[in-house]
């Protein structure tokens, strides 16, 4: 257990942050997500444009959501350990840089190859993102708030999937497909030349301080700075995969956080990725009336995500996302019984907050608190790209089941079971009593 008195320096670090910082910070994290999450959701909804113009095969369609997938959960996992060695920042920065890059190059793409390439390279890096954000903002925020704080930050996805949605409405009768990627780099660029008054956190850096005295065989002074600030300076002998897996205490975490979000994930089909595609094949909505439902249901979200980070500072972070599944697994069933449009609306408000708001808005907080400074952004790769696999895996049986049992069952079986399943899961990880400090919750 962390000493009094190094518990104290690090609570009064926080404290001493200015509200100014702490806001300046929380609004960056949340456009560079927002921005990131726009143009993730804005290739899936002019992928048929794309297809056509490229002339893209039915089976390269497919193929493209599978490689998506795959870039995210490998990019997350082999990337995000490098927030642990060379800096929060200078990751946090580079992700959206290469993001930024891959967007507009998007828009040069003249072949399903090219296109896909391009694509994977920023839809990877752009996970990144999810990795890195949650470790740079968690280590600044107060204890007792740090979930409502970071709630804001989550928000940034339904609101990226809004602005998608809204511009895309707007630009691609403009300026076609090829123009909206290209219109997606000016915001990226703001916000990449905001970043550069962010500060590295003083939690990393003090892991940071101990590495370095390591590396120049300074074992006395290493040994100094670890009992100064109670950080294991044996660990960081070990790469940083490897300190996860062979601690003990750890490992549950880690391995329910992560069958937790890969079982979640599994329903992201029905709840995201075909949601659309449903109600107008199945329920015979017409296309307009199908967007209109996700414009309104992800304008509303957001502030879901907020009341998701804010509970968990009240009942657990852990207990939020148990929640959640319940909530998910109810909404999922009901939009297989309803038809008409407010229904479906708040059927899928409910199924979204369960799966999106309660995991992610919660989840990420309870990774990036439950996880020792010195392999947080490794976890929280780790447990993403586990959801990476999840959402490739319900792909795959979404094909298959809707052509055997229909669009209901479907729903059902991705939908509302997976729900019940992460609920039991997830309450095997340690629980976190809140507002307790990070270095009081792991070394």
């Amino acid at each position: 257990m962390p000493s009094k008195n190094s518990n104290k320096e690090i609570r009064d670090y926080v404290i001493l942050r200015s509200l100014r910082y702490r806001i300046f910070l929380t609004v960056i994290a949340l456009a560079g997500w927002a921005l990131l999450a726009y143009d993730i959701q804005l290739s899936s909804i002019v992928l048929p444009v794309v297809a056509s113009s490229l002339n893209f095969a039915v089976f390269e369609i497919g193929l493209y959501g599978f490689l998506i997938y795959a870039s995210q959960a490998i990019m997350t996992f082999l990337v995000s350990p490098l927030s642990d060695y060379l800096g929060r920042k200078r990751l946090f920065q580079w992700s959206l840089i290469i993001t930024a890059l891959t967007t507009g190059m998007t828009g040069l793409a003249n072949s399903f190859a090219s296109f896909a390439v391009i694509r994977m390279l920023a839809t990877g890096m752009g996970e990144v993102e999810q990795t890195v954000g949650p470790a740079i903002t968690i280590e600044e925020y107060p204890a007792k708030t740090r979930g409502r704080w970071y709630g804001w930050v989550q928000g940034g996805f339904p609101l990226g999937a809004f602005l998608a949605s809204a511009v895309s409405g707007i630009l691609l009768p403009i300026v076609g497909w090829r123009g909206v990627f290209i219109a997606g780099i000016i915001p990226m660029i703001l916000v990449i030349i905001a970043r550069r008054w962010i500060s590295e956190p003083e939690r990393f850096e003090r892991v940071r301080q101990i590495r370095k005295a390591l590396r120049q065989g300074q074992i006395q002074y290493a040994q100094q700075l670890q009992e100064k600030y109670k950080i294991n300076a044996e660990e960081l002998k070990k790469v940083t995969w490897h300190q996860i897996i062979s601690d003990i205490r750890f490992r549950r975490t880690a391995l329910a956080s992560m069958i937790a979000y890969f079982i979640n994930s599994i329903n992201w089909p029905v709840i995201d990725g075909f949601v659309t595609y449903w109600l107008v094949n199945f329920k015979g909505w017409p296309e307009s009336e199908a967007i209109k439902l996700t414009l309104i249901g992800s304008a509303v979200i957001y502030f879901g995500y907020v009341s998701a980070g804010f509970l968990g500072d009240i009942i657990g972070r852990r207990e939020v996302i148990a929640i959640g599944g319940i909530i998910s697994a109810l909404g999922v069933y009901l939009m297989t019984v309803s038809n008409s449009f407010w229904p479906m609306t708040i059927a899928w408000i409910l199924a979204f907050y369960g799966n999106g708001a309660c995991m992610a808005g919660a989840g990420f907080g309870y990774w990036a608190e439950v996880a020792p400074t010195r392999v947080r952004s490794t976890f929280i790769g780790m447990v993403y790209a586990s959801g990476m696999l999840g959402a490739m895996l319900g792909t795959f049986l979404f094909g298959i089941l809707y052509t055997a049992v229909g669009g209901a069952l479907t729903w059902i079986y991705l939908g509302s079971i997976p729900g019940i399943l992460w609920t039991v899961t997830i309450l095997f990880a340690k629980r976190v009593k809140p507002g307790t400090p990070l270095e009081e919750i792991s070394q």
